[in-house]
């Protein structure tokens, strides 16, 4: 199952949002090999993965991915429940998991987990019937320990995601109705696609928007288009996604283009 429903977004209507959602992988759901597994094992992708965890004795799955040498960034529903002061239990992160079979990486398990107070308190500011999923702080850090030969998460995967905030590479568009919008490529494991077990993306325009949540106070989110629903809580939303290229010619990548944040 996936923690508390686990819907990282929701398409805004299939006929009005455009969106893409495909799975990262070439071909087999089967057992790994090197073609099937391109690029899923090749950085940017393998910074995300799969992460375990258990509820009482039943097994969970979100996703997360890796922003500093031992640090997860994945969603609070998927570390605690909303308004509780306990942990989930039992993290395991799959880096590049890509089949039944598991992934191509050592398998890293945590040593701590930060969720904001808001969030734990239950005082966080959420939107009505979806407490807990869509909230303002909705997010948290996992510690991982090294494998059992030293090694961090950085050592063995070679690079990590960097990290924006408010709104980073985004713009205020005329061309959107003078919307702040950005471009975003999404990562994940959804259970309802390729079982849970393949890595999919999904590329969409985001927009910012502000609400009133359930306790009246202002409600921040970001709208897109997606299908990646329940297993996909927690993996990363990323803007300038890809392998930057080398700048040969009378070009430019724009403003705000920092890799993989």
């Amino acid at each position: 199952g996936d923690a508390g429903g686990g819907v990282a977004s929701k398409a805004f209507g299939t006929s009005n949002w455009p969106f893409s959602t495909a799975r990262v992988a070439n071909s087999s759901t089967q057992a790994s090999t090197l073609i099937q597994n391109s690029p899923v094992s090749a950085l940017p992708y393998r910074q995300t993965g799969k992460l375990f965890f258990n509820i009482g004795t039943s097994t969970f799955v979100c996703s997360a991915s890796l922003i500093k040498r031992r640090i997860l960034v994945t969603a609070a529903h998927c570390v605690t429940n909303f308004g509780a002061s306990t942990n989930y239990t039992n993290f395991r992160w799959h880096p590049a998991h890509s089949s039944s079979a598991g992934g191509p990486f050592p398998i890293f398990t945590a040593s701590a987990v930060v969720a904001p107070t808001a969030y734990r308190n239950g005082s966080d500011t959420c939107q009505a019937g979806a407490s807990g999923v869509v909230c303002n702080n909705d997010v948290a850090l996992l510690v991982l320990n090294n494998t059992s030969t030293g090694l961090t998460a950085l050592q063995v995967l070679g690079g990590t995601y960097t990290y924006g905030w408010n709104g980073y590479s985004s713009v205020v568009s005329s061309t959107f109705g003078n919307a702040r919008v950005q471009d975003i490529s999404q990562l994940g494991y959804p259970v309802a696609f390729d079982s849970g077990f393949q890595m999919e993306r999904n590329n969409s325009f985001g927009k910012y928007i502000q609400g009133v949540g359930s306790n009246g106070k202002v409600l921040k989110n970001t709208q897109l288009g997606s299908a990646l629903t329940g297993g996909s809580s927690g993996g990363p939303w990323l803007v300038n996604f890809g392998t930057r290229p080398v700048i040969t010619g009378t070009a430019s990548l724009g403003t705000a283009s920092v890799s993989n944040a």
